[in-house]
């Protein structure tokens, strides 16, 4: 009842804060853990620790919520595909943007995905292995010329590769245009839905 009231009171902060969520544990289900593929019950995780770091989750949420209020969306009504959606397409851009963080040439602007739909939900695109890798080269190289691994049980410099992981996706969500992304995937959203309304009216005017 309590959560209900507060999605009356404040949708778009409401929803801004289950988008956050869904964002950060998809990354760490479904990506981060692929920056790290050497699972180790006493190695370092690759992975955003909430409740160590709730920065990042907060600031994932005022960004979101700003972008909604300047595309003027309205999520009262909003289906749960549609924040599936969301939270998909933000969290590979966000992805693709670790990966390809050590890219000078990359580009970091938005560019939407299609997504296959497997049922009711969308199958996340894969990344090379090639550039994952690459990724891994660097990341794992320090400020100082020395290199720690990923297959590290210290625990000083699991502290170290945690703080560097959070630091470059605290930069990332900093430097991402919310308000110009969630307004593409809105409207992705949005076409598709009524291309495919459209579709099912022709059909069952053509067939029935």
């Amino acid at each position: 009842m309590c959560l209900f009231l507060c999605f009356l009171c404040a949708p778009k902060t409401f929803a801004s804060h289950d988008i956050s969520t869904s964002i950060i544990d998809l990354l760490n289900s479904k990506m981060l853990s692929n920056i790290n593929p050497i699972f180790s019950l006493s190695g370092w995780s690759s992975y955003v620790n909430t409740y160590k770091n709730p920065i990042l989750g907060k600031s994932i949420t005022l960004k979101v919520v700003n972008a909604l209020k300047a595309n003027k969306i309205s999520v009262m009504y909003r289906s749960g595909y549609w924040t599936d959606y969301m939270v998909k397409h933000i969290s590979y851009h966000i992805y693709r943007r670790l990966v390809y963080y050590y890219d000078p040439d990359h580009n970091n602007e938005f560019t939407y995905t299609p997504m296959k739909k497997v049922f009711i939900m969308l199958d996340l695109p894969e990344i090379e292995k090639e550039e994952l890798d690459q990724f891994r080269e660097r990341f794992v190289k320090m400020t100082d010329n020395t290199s720690i691994e990923m297959s590290t049980i210290d625990e000083s410099e699991k502290i170290v590769l945690d703080t560097k992981l959070t630091n470059i996706l605290d930069e990332i969500i900093e430097t991402c245009d919310f308000v110009n992304m969630i307004g593409i995937i809105d409207r992705e959203f949005t076409n598709q839905e009524a291309a495919s309304k459209l579709k099912t009216e022709s059909l069952l005017n053509s067939k029935i």
